[in-house]
């Protein structure tokens, strides 16, 4: 159900999903990963996401982050990801 919702809210906001999927797990494959039980933490990108999604999310007198407000600052965001998504419909 969870994957259904995302995939229909992607195609809600214009992304070409099945292009968006293999460029996210293309990126997400690339990305270095921790071993040996290290203890981690949200990195600088994700940590702005979620500020930015909150800060929208607050302006629209909402108590929590919806996906929707994610997306938003997912689509605008100045990095990488942030040109993935757009270059898969993202806007």
């Amino acid at each position: 159900y969870t994957t259904l919702f995302r995939s229909a809210l992607l195609d809600r906001a214009g992304a070409n999903t099945a292009a968006l999927k293999t460029a996210m797990d293309t990126a997400i494959n690339a990305l270095p990963s921790v071993q040996g039980g290290g203890q981690t933490q949200a990195g600088r990108d994700l940590a702005q996401l979620l500020q930015v999604a909150d800060k929208e999310s607050t302006k629209r007198g909402d108590q929590f982050i919806a996906s929707e407000m994610f997306l938003l600052a997912l689509a605008d965001a100045k990095n990488d990801v942030g040109g993935v998504v757009r270059g898969h419909g993202l806007t």
